[in-house]
Formats: structure tokens, sequence, C-alpha cells
């Protein structure tokens, strides 16, 4: 699981995560529920068997197998945010921070949020 997702394979995910266990016909269906240009079934059945092989999903021994993930939400977002601020911003949180800021200030509301929670994770 070292390499981040694509953003198909993070589309197939949150689809298993909303609906596991999930077979890939119901997968296919709904990866086109929104799509003008349908996917093909082999198109998603590839990137589900890659993500077998790379250790987020699990398959069923059933008729037809179901797929359940093996890694939560939390620790794919973890992992991708990471990567973010070691890849774009030298690792540094605050330079991750300042360019959000400066991209959109944040509103009242949202500072005192973050004045909140940055006073609550120095008391851990």
């Amino acid at each position: 699981m070292a390499k981040p997702l694509s953003p198909f394979e993070l589309e197939i995910m949150q689809l298993v995560w909303n609906l596991e266990p999930v077979t890939v016909r119901t997968l296919v269906d709904e990866v086109n529920r929104k799509r003008t240009s349908k996917i093909v079934r082999t198109s998603v059945l590839k990137q589900v068997q890659r993500l077998e092989q790379q250790g987020y999903l699990n398959r069923s021994d059933s008729r037809p197998a179901q797929f359940s993930s093996t890694v939560s939400e939390s620790e794919v977002s973890s992992r991708a945010a990471s990567d973010l601020v070691r890849t774009f911003f030298g690792g540094s949180h605050m330079n991750l921070v300042r360019q959000m800021i400066d991209d959109q200030p944040l509103s009242d509301e949202e500072i005192e949020e973050l004045t909140d929670l940055i006073k609550n994770s120095n008391k851990e």
C-alpha cells in the first residue's frame, strides 16, 4: 500500500467503503451512475484487481465475489495528506496552512475553530 491511489482507484475505494461488501457489477453500476461516457466492466475489474494486489481490498470466496476494504478511509486520507505535505510543502504543515490561507482567507468561524483545535492539540 505504498503507492498513492489514482483518482479512479480512490473513486472505487469510496464506493467500497460506502457499500461493502460489494460486487464488481455493483461497482460498475455505481461508477457509471452519473457519467455520460460509461466505463466498461473490464476497466473496473482491472482496478479492483490492482487494489486487491496492493492490499486495499479483500475478495470473498463466494460467487459472485464480493470485495471489502482492508484499510479505512481515514487511514488512506491520512496517508494522502502526509504525502501532500511531504511532496509539495517540504514536510512543513505550516507551509500547507499558509498556502491554503493565501488561496482563500479564513472566516471568523474558521479562525475560531482552528484556534480551538490548536489549543486542544497542545493539551494532549
